[in-house]
């Protein structure tokens, strides 16, 4: 089952990652957030922005912190990013977002 699994998944990476023009989603903007370790933030237009954060480090069993883990949140760096659903021709899309100068 395993086996399976992984061939499976070494599939769908290679069509990502090749020129299918497939793209990722939620899904994979999760698992990047926890790889690199930052929240990403993707706005849309008429939406609340969602904020993927990654969970915080595994601990030792049996310790706890007093801010159930939300301090590890404030000290990740935040990628911003905006989802499109139709812009243009280009269909669905995500781009890169960069602040203002003096912002």
């Amino acid at each position: 089952m395993v086996a399976v699994f992984c061939v499976r998944a070494c599939r769908y990476a290679a069509r990502i990652e090749g020129p299918t023009h497939e793209w990722g989603g939620q899904l994979e903007l999760r698992a990047l957030a926890e790889a690199v370790r930052c929240v990403i933030v993707v706005h849309s237009a008429g939406e609340a922005p969602l904020r993927l954060v990654p969970p915080p480090p595994q601990r030792d069993v049996g310790v706890s912190t007093s801010d159930g883990g939300m301090a590890h949140r404030r000290l990740l760096p935040e990628l911003h990013i905006s989802y499109h659903v139709r812009q243009y021709l280009l269909g669905q899309h995500y781009n890169s977002v960069v602040g203002l100068v003096g912002d």
